[in-house]
Formats: structure tokens, sequence, C-alpha cells
């Protein structure tokens, strides 16, 4: 091939046949700017989640862009594994921003909104299922439409305080001093004022106040008992002083407080502070007591681990039982704030309570800060404090007791403690770290 020359002025000699390789790259460079914008065309039509399948949608808000398909098999997945009693907020898989309920809803099967709907409610009860019937217990139950103002539910706890000091200690009403007297004061003003109160407060201080009178008067009743005086005899020709009823008044005006609360979140407080006080309710299908904390029937002279350990104890129950009850000793809890029994066979020490939503270290039970640590807790000093309720009577010392009496191949003979409730297990697939600095720091030594 006969390759054509051309001269410059200033002498240079070029050959024809770079310009045309010139061209050449030119061209090519044309060509790839057109493949990056259609590459970029093609991509800016792609799902977000799958990148392959032509996008049918884009959210309102972000502009995040999904096919159908991908984005109905999202919102079904998180409706399908919400739980607790919060409400479930459908986010953006992409951008993580809020989805309105107005839009998401557009997107997916009837029978997916009627599952949110249903677990998704802002006035959730919290319910155990009774261990007799199989029935539905639940612990507080809101009801827009119950027929009560908010007048009528003061009204109502007032008279249910006044009844409690007419039956009991008449002589009540005349002190004005006392607390239970001060206590009607005080319905007297929330009822005057509207929204004036915090019922968070108002709640603790009526159930403090309530529990500090029954504990009196059951002493005094006791005592004066003992000693046969003149009053005693007056009070048992009225009524003797029951603590159980006293109780049950007390789990009505509790009640009634949660009621009084509007707001979901407000109300939801109110409702495990109220579990936390009164564990024990009936089923209203066969009648049967039980404790809500533990599912189990109730048990008001022992806490609920106490009252495992007694039924191990006593060996009455069937093998399975007996097997199902020390895998709860061995992997629950009770929540630090609700006192709800948590379940939990693996993972770090950082719990968060999926009813209350109280974060907490498994280790030292203690709410979640600095001084804790994910696989070991850097705080060991409150590692044998048990959570013990408002009204328990018996104490972490029996479970010790109890440990000694049944020993199991689970817990180690040789070494009675409370160390097999207290050790934390590493996540699956997690590797343990402290075990691995430990190994680590005793080779170098070496």
């Amino acid at each position: 091939m006969s390759r054509h020359h051309r001269w410059y002025e200033d002498g240079e000699e070029v050959e024809d046949g770079d310009d045309s390789d010139n061209q050449m790259e030119e061209t090519d460079s044309h060509r790839d700017e057109d493949t990056s914008v259609d590459e970029m065309d093609y991509w800016l039509q792609r799902c977000s989640i799958c990148f392959d399948s032509q996008l049918d949608l884009c959210l309102e808000y972000c502009r995040d862009q999904f096919c159908i398909d991908c984005f109905e098999r999202y919102v079904t997945e998180v409706v399908s594994s919400s739980w607790g009693l919060s409400i479930t907020k459908i986010k953006c898989p992409v951008c993580r921003d809020c989805i309105p309920y107005g839009e998401w809803s557009k997107y997916v099967p009837q029978h997916v909104i009627d599952t949110y709907n249903k677990y998704n409610q802002p006035y959730r009860s919290f319910s155990r299922f009774c261990p007799d019937c199989q029935g539905e217990v639940k612990a507080c139950e809101y009801s827009r439409n119950s027929g009560f103002t908010r007048e009528s539910r003061i009204i109502l706890i007032q008279e249910t305080i006044k009844n409690l000091i007419l039956s009991y200690d008449p002589d009540i009403m005349l002190d004005e001093t006392s607390q239970m007297r001060r206590l009607l004061t005080t319905f007297d003003d929330v009822y005057r004022s509207y929204g004036g109160h915090n019922l968070q407060e108002l709640h603790k201080h009526t159930v403090k106040t309530l529990f500090t009178w029954a504990d009196e008067r059951e002493y005094e009743v006791k005592a004066l008992a003992e000693l046969q005086s003149s009053r005693f005899g007056r009070l048992d020709m009225k009524r003797k002083f029951s603590r159980v009823d006293v109780l049950r008044q007390a789990s009505s005006i509790s009640k009634q407080l949660v009621a009084l609360e509007v707001r979901p979140e407000g109300w939801k407080r109110l409702q495990f502070s109220h579990i936390k006080n009164f564990p024990f309710t009936h089923c209203t299908h066969c009648q049967l007591e039980l404790c809500l904390q533990c599912g189990e029937p109730a048990h008001p002279d022992a806490n609920c681990i106490v009252n495992m350990e007694k039924k191990i104890v006593r060996n009455t129950e069937t093998a399975d039982a007996i097997e199902t009850l020390q895998w709860k000793l061995k992997n629950s809890r009770p929540c630090p704030s609700c006192y709800i029994m948590i379940n939990r066979d693996e993972g770090c020490n950082k719990v968060d309570c999926s009813y209350c939503g109280h974060a907490f270290c498994w280790s030292c039970r203690s709410s979640w800060s600095e001084k804790c640590g994910f696989y070991q807790c850097r705080d060991p000093t409150t590692s044998t404090s048990l959570v013990t309720a408002p009204n328990e009577v018996e104490k972490v010392s029996e479970i010790k007791v109890q440990l000694s009496i049944y020993r199991t191949k689970q817990w180690d003979g040789n070494n009675v403690s409370l160390q097999p409730y207290l050790t934390s297990q590493t996540e699956l697939g997690v590797p343990n770290v402290f075990l691995i600095q430990t190994r680590l720091s005793t080779t170098v030594q070496a």
C-alpha cells in the first residue's frame, strides 16, 4: 500500500495515515459517550431493588423508583415481620424516608393492608392467652365509644377511693393531712382543670399512695389483732381488712387512669405501668386468674422467677412442662421497666423490649449506657441483682435456696449461684471478641 506525504511550511513531513487514525479515535470516543448515555438512561429506567425490571412507580416524596413486584414483596415482608406494640413505619428501602400510608397502600394487595391495620393500631392492647381455655386476655382495652366521658371517669375514681376509705378506715375522711384524703383533693383539682396534669405522674402517685395505705392498714390490723384492742373489735364487727379486695379496687382505679389518656404513646406507657403494678387479671372466658408478666396462673406470694423455681421443685408438672420451665429460667428475664418476661437464647447484651421499648443490658439489667458492653458488660457489680416487683414478698436469696434444692444438668451442682442466668451468649455467626482478645493477650505475654 502506498502512503501519501504532505509537507508543511516548517518542513515537517506528515503521513496522511495519521489523520485517519485521529478520526477513528474521535469516532470511538463519541461512540463511548453515546454508550454511557444509553447505559445511564437504562439504569434510570430500572427498579432500585432488583435493577432488572423497568420501573412501575416513583415515590412522591423521595422520587425513588421500583417495580410493582419488588415493592409489593418489600412492604409485605415489613408488615409480616413487624412485632411488638409500637406502630411500624413503612420506610423507603433506598433512602429510609417514611412512606405515607396513603401512598404505599396503593401498590399492595388488600390482605397486606388488612394485616397492617390489625397489628398497627394506635391503642393496641397487650394480651396473653389463658393457659386453661386459650382465650385472649387483655391488660387494658381502649374504646373511644365506651360511653364514659373524662368527667365521669374521674368521678368513678373518686367514688372508688371513697369506698375504700369508708370500708377500712372511715376516720381518714376527717383527717385532711392523710395521704388518701389528699389524693381525693388531687382528683378534685384534676376534675376542674383539663390537660393541666401529667397522667403518667398522676398514675405513679396514685398507685404509690394506694400501696402505702394498704401496707399501713395491713400492718395496723395485724398488730391490733395480736393486742386484741378495742379498735380491732370494731373493725372486726364491720369488715376485716382484705388486701386482695384493696388491690382489686386499686387495679380498677389504675385502669380508669389509663383510659383517661387519649394520646397513643401515652396510653401505651400507662398500660405497661399498670401491668408493672397490677400483673394479675381474670380470663373473661373461664375466670382463671393469670399473670400478665409471665403468662402463668396467678402467683401472689412469689415473683415470676421464684414461681417457676417452685414448680420445678414440687415436680408436679409433666416432663415436657418442666423442660419448658427450665428453658425459661435459663433464657428469660423480666424487663426492668414493664417487668414482662422476655425470652432470648442468643444475641448481644443490648436488648430492646419489644413491648415497652425500654433498652437495657441483658447482663446487669440496668438501662443501656456506656458502662454496658455488647458482649462483655463492664459493670459487673450489678450483675447479680434481679429485678423485683414493688409488691414482691420473695427475695433473691430464696432463688439461691431453691437452686440448692433442685440441681439440674444445665447448672453447675458444685457452685449454686445465679451465674447461669447472667452468662451472656455470643450471637450466632459473630465472633466472641472478648475471648479472642483474651487469647491474644495470653499469647503476647507468653
